[in-house]
Protein backbone atom coordinates (compact mmCIF):
# COMPACT_ATOMS: atom_id res chain seq x y z
CA UNK A 1 0.00 0.00 0.00
CA UNK A 2 1.82 3.34 -0.94
CA UNK A 3 0.88 6.65 0.91
CA UNK A 4 1.99 10.46 1.17
CA UNK A 5 0.84 11.97 4.78
CA UNK A 6 0.25 15.19 5.11
CA UNK A 7 3.26 17.47 6.15
CA UNK A 8 3.76 18.50 10.06
CA UNK A 9 2.38 21.44 9.43
CA UNK A 10 -0.59 19.60 9.64
CA UNK A 11 -0.13 17.06 12.23
CA UNK A 12 -3.58 16.96 13.42
CA UNK A 13 -4.97 15.82 9.85
CA UNK A 14 -1.66 13.54 9.16
CA UNK A 15 -2.81 11.86 12.55
CA UNK A 16 -6.30 10.85 11.35
CA UNK A 17 -4.69 9.63 8.49
CA UNK A 18 -2.53 7.36 10.54
CA UNK A 19 -5.15 5.66 12.51
CA UNK A 20 -7.17 5.71 8.80
CA UNK A 21 -4.73 3.59 7.68
CA UNK A 22 -4.04 1.44 10.91
CA UNK A 23 -8.07 0.88 11.11
CA UNK A 24 -8.39 -0.65 7.56
CA UNK A 25 -5.98 -2.93 8.09
CA UNK A 26 -6.70 -3.73 11.91
CA UNK A 27 -8.55 -7.38 11.17
CA UNK A 28 -5.89 -8.64 7.97
CA UNK A 29 -4.70 -11.61 8.45
CA UNK A 30 -2.41 -11.22 6.14
CA UNK A 31 0.74 -9.55 5.69
CA UNK A 32 0.76 -6.00 5.06
CA UNK A 33 3.19 -3.52 3.90
CA UNK A 34 2.93 0.20 3.61
CA UNK A 35 5.25 2.67 1.65
CA UNK A 36 5.42 6.37 0.97
CA UNK A 37 6.32 9.69 2.18
CA UNK A 38 5.11 9.18 5.85
CA UNK A 39 6.12 13.03 6.59
CA UNK A 40 6.81 11.66 10.40
CA UNK A 41 10.88 11.41 10.69
CA UNK A 42 11.63 8.04 12.12
CA UNK A 43 15.91 9.03 12.54
CA UNK A 44 16.73 8.60 16.21
CA UNK A 45 17.18 12.63 16.86
CA UNK A 46 14.79 14.56 14.28
CA UNK A 47 14.78 18.19 14.26
CA UNK A 48 12.03 19.47 16.27
CA UNK A 49 9.81 20.46 13.25
CA UNK A 50 9.86 16.60 12.26
CA UNK A 51 8.40 14.98 15.41
CA UNK A 52 4.58 13.64 14.73
CA UNK A 53 3.12 11.11 16.75
CA UNK A 54 1.99 9.09 13.14
CA UNK A 55 5.63 7.35 13.56
CA UNK A 56 4.88 6.31 16.63
CA UNK A 57 1.16 4.84 15.89
CA UNK A 58 2.29 2.59 12.92
CA UNK A 59 4.77 0.76 15.36
CA UNK A 60 2.37 0.38 18.12
CA UNK A 61 -0.14 -0.76 15.77
CA UNK A 62 2.46 -3.63 15.06
CA UNK A 63 4.36 -2.15 12.01
CA UNK A 64 8.09 -2.61 11.56
CA UNK A 65 10.12 -0.53 9.99
CA UNK A 66 12.28 -2.30 7.96
CA UNK A 67 15.20 -0.12 7.58
CA UNK A 68 15.65 -0.77 11.57
CA UNK A 69 15.77 -4.39 11.08
CA UNK A 70 19.04 -4.62 9.37
CA UNK A 71 22.63 -2.74 10.00
CA UNK A 72 23.67 -0.39 7.49
CA UNK A 73 26.25 2.00 7.28
CA UNK A 74 23.76 5.00 5.23
CA UNK A 75 21.36 6.09 8.01
CA UNK A 76 18.68 6.36 5.17
CA UNK A 77 17.85 9.90 5.15
CA UNK A 78 15.25 10.81 2.58
CA UNK A 79 14.40 14.14 2.82
CA UNK A 80 15.39 17.10 1.64
CA UNK A 81 17.10 18.33 -0.85
CA UNK A 82 17.20 22.15 -1.65
CA UNK A 83 13.54 23.48 -2.91
CA UNK A 84 15.93 23.93 -6.20
CA UNK A 85 17.00 20.45 -6.57
CA UNK A 86 20.38 22.77 -7.74
CA UNK A 87 22.72 21.74 -4.49
CA UNK A 88 25.95 19.93 -5.23
CA UNK A 89 26.12 18.24 -2.55
CA UNK A 90 23.25 16.43 -0.65
CA UNK A 91 21.60 18.03 2.56
CA UNK A 92 19.34 15.36 2.79
CA UNK A 93 18.57 15.51 6.71
CA UNK A 94 15.17 13.14 7.80
CA UNK A 95 13.95 9.78 7.18
CA UNK A 96 10.45 10.13 6.05
CA UNK A 97 10.17 8.11 2.94
CA UNK A 98 9.57 4.81 5.04
CA UNK A 99 8.54 0.70 4.18
CA UNK A 100 6.56 -0.49 7.27
CA UNK A 101 5.42 -3.90 7.62
CA UNK A 102 3.08 -6.42 9.75
CA UNK A 103 3.27 -9.69 8.82
CA UNK A 104 -0.12 -11.22 10.91
CA UNK A 105 -0.32 -14.31 12.06
CA UNK A 106 1.50 -15.86 9.16
CA UNK A 107 4.80 -14.22 10.14
CA UNK A 108 7.61 -13.67 7.64
CA UNK A 109 10.29 -15.60 8.84
CA UNK A 110 12.67 -13.70 5.91
CA UNK A 111 15.38 -11.60 4.45
CA UNK A 112 15.27 -8.02 3.09
CA UNK A 113 17.38 -5.72 1.64
CA UNK A 114 17.04 -2.19 1.34
CA UNK A 115 19.09 0.96 -0.04
CA UNK A 116 18.45 4.57 -1.08
CA UNK A 117 18.32 6.07 -4.42
CA UNK A 118 19.43 9.60 -5.14
CA UNK A 119 21.23 10.34 -1.81
CA UNK A 120 24.95 10.32 -4.03
CA UNK A 121 26.59 13.46 -6.31
CA UNK A 122 26.52 10.73 -9.14
CA UNK A 123 22.93 10.53 -9.13
CA UNK A 124 22.79 14.15 -9.82
CA UNK A 125 20.82 14.71 -13.51
CA UNK A 126 22.68 17.12 -16.05
CA UNK A 127 19.92 19.27 -17.87
CA UNK A 128 22.24 21.80 -19.13
CA UNK A 129 26.04 21.82 -19.79
CA UNK A 130 27.32 22.51 -16.16
CA UNK A 131 23.98 22.38 -14.66
CA UNK A 132 22.65 19.56 -12.55
CA UNK A 133 19.81 18.67 -10.38
CA UNK A 134 18.59 16.42 -8.13
CA UNK A 135 15.98 14.19 -9.60
CA UNK A 136 13.70 14.73 -6.89
CA UNK A 137 13.82 16.56 -3.38
CA UNK A 138 13.50 13.39 -1.83
CA UNK A 139 15.60 10.21 -2.15
CA UNK A 140 13.85 7.10 -3.10
CA UNK A 141 13.55 3.62 -0.76
CA UNK A 142 14.48 0.67 -2.50
CA UNK A 143 13.30 -2.39 -0.80
CA UNK A 144 13.70 -6.40 -2.00
CA UNK A 145 11.50 -8.94 0.69
CA UNK A 146 12.01 -12.45 0.74
CA UNK A 147 9.40 -14.71 2.45
CA UNK A 148 10.82 -17.73 4.01
CA UNK A 149 10.39 -21.07 2.22
CA UNK A 150 6.81 -22.29 1.90
CA UNK A 151 5.65 -18.82 3.06
CA UNK A 152 3.71 -17.48 0.27
CA UNK A 153 1.81 -21.07 0.88
CA UNK A 154 0.90 -20.55 4.32
CA UNK A 155 -0.34 -17.20 2.90
CA UNK A 156 -2.46 -18.46 0.78
CA UNK A 157 -4.33 -20.89 2.87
Amino acid sequence: MNTHLEIQLFAPVQVQQAQELIDAYDDDPLPVIMVGDFNSAADPHPEDDQVTDSYRMFLRAGFADLWLREAHSNPGLTCCQAPSLDNTESVLYSRLDLVLARYGAAGFGGQSWMDILGDEPSDLIQVAPGYTLWPSDHAGVIATLWPAPGLLMRWAD
